[in-house]
């Protein structure tokens, strides 16, 4: 588990594309993200909670191979996504959109 995962990335900006994240540090240093439509599953875990589901884009991969995006890059993208949602619940800045409207 990630001791402090503010210390794991960093907000960038490229050209005239959407804000994006940079991963810092670890085997993903330098990796850029740009996150797409997150959710909530519709099925409950056995513990009680809605597993959050997520698109992404690996924009820059900093010449990693594929092969290198495995199970531990999706769950440090993960735990990167909770951190940014928690920190937008705190400050209000979080915007629902019900993709059924």
């Amino acid at each position: 588990m990630i001791e402090n995962i503010k210390d794991r990335y960093v907000f960038v900006q490229r050209n005239d594309e959407p804000t994006a994240i940079g991963i810092r540090s670890g085997p993903y240093d330098g990796v850029i993200i740009s996150y797409g439509r997150v959710s909530f599953g519709k099925h409950e875990t056995p513990e009680g909670n809605l597993p959050l589901q997520f698109e992404y884009t690996i924009v820059d991969n900093n010449g990693l191979q594929r092969e290198s995006f495995g199970e531990e890059f999706f769950n440090l993208i993960g735990q990167i996504l909770e951190d940014i949602i928690a920190e937008q619940l705190e400050e209000g800045d979080l915007q629902y959109v019900n993709s059924n409207d």
